[in-house]
C-alpha cells in the first residue's frame, strides 16, 4: 500500500463507516494527506469515541453575528463552486466577528480602515513552542522603552507577506494568552517566509514570521478583559 494512501486513510476509513467515500473524494483526501507529513507540526487523535453532548448548566443565547448570514452564503456557493475561490473571504468573516468580541471601538475603527484599503489581516496563533502556553516563544514583555513584542509563528495564512495582524502571545505571570494588534508597518519590521508549497489550487500559502517590534497598550486587545 502507498503511502499516501495510508495517509489518507486515517481520514476516509473514518468517513467510510458513516456513509461510502467517493473514489475522487478520497483520492481528494490522499493528496492533502501527504502534503502533512512535511510538516514540524503534529496534532494527535486518540481515536476514542467523542463523549455524549451535555445540556449547558447555564441557558444563555447565543450572541447572533451578521456575519453568520454572509458565511451561510458562501458556504452554499462553496458547495457548487469549491473552497479556493471563497476561502479568504470566509475566513475573514471570521475575523470579523473574534474582533467585534476582543476589540474596542476605536480597535476597530482601524481595522475597518485597513481593511478599506486593500490590506490583508492575519490571524497568528501556532506557536513552534507547542501546545502548552509556558513554552511559547512569541511573548510580550516589559523593557526600559516599554512593551516589546517577541514574534516567532509558524504556519499563518499568508503570513509570508502581512498586512496587518492579530499576535497571540504568552506573558509573564498571565495564566492566559494576550492578543496584540499590529500595525502594517510593525508588520513591514517581521522576518517573512512562506512554509511549504500552496494549498487550493495555489491560493493559500502558509508562513512563518520572526521578529521583536516595540508596542504600545493600545495595541493590546482588551474588550472584555478584566
Amino acid at each position: 500500500m502507498e503511502l499516501q494512501s495510508i495517509a489518507g486513510g486515517f481520514v476516509a476509513d473514518q468517513l467510510a463507516s458513516i456513509s461510502p467515500v467517493p473514489a475522487t473524494f478520497q483520492s481528494l483526501l490522499e493528496r492533502a494527506c501527504i502534503r502533512l507529513f512535511d510538516a514540524s507540526m503534529i496534532i494527535e487523535d486518540p481515536l476514542t469515541d467523542l463523549a455524549p453532548l451535555r445540556e449547558p448548566s447555564v441557558k444563555q443565547p447565543l450572541e447572533q453575528f451578521e456575519q453568520t448570514y454572509v458565511i451561510d452564503q458562501i458556504i452554499d456557493r462553496v458547495r457548487d463552486e469549491g473552497l479556493s475561490g471563497h476561502f479568504h473571504e470566509m475566513i475573514g468573516l471570521f475575523g470579523s466577528i473574534m474582533m467585534s468580541l476582543t476589540a474596542t471601538d476605536e480597535q476597530l475603527a482601524q481595522v475597518n480602515h485597513w481593511v478599506e484599503e486593500g490590506i490583508f489581516g492575519h490571524f497568528l496563533m501556532t506557536d513552534p513552542g507547542g501546545p502548552s502556553l509556558q513554552s511559547w516563544k512569541t511573548e510580550l514583555k516589559d523593557s526600559d522603552e516599554g512593551l516589546v513584542l517577541n514574534v516567532n509563528k509558524m504556519h499563518g495564512i499568508e503570513a509570508q507577506k502581512l498586512g496587518f495582524a492579530m499576535v497571540v502571545a504568552k506573558q509573564a505571570a498571565r495564566p492566559f494568552p494576550i492578543t496584540v494588534m499590529l500595525p502594517p508597518d510593525l508588520c513591514a519590521e517581521l522576518k517573512q517566509l512562506p512554509v511549504g508549497k500552496p494549498f487550493l489550487d495555489g491560493r493559500l500559502q502558509l508562513g512563518n514570521c520572526q521578529g521583536s517590534v516595540q508596542v504600545s497598550k493600545d495595541m493590546l486587545l482588551s474588550k472584555g478583559v478584566g
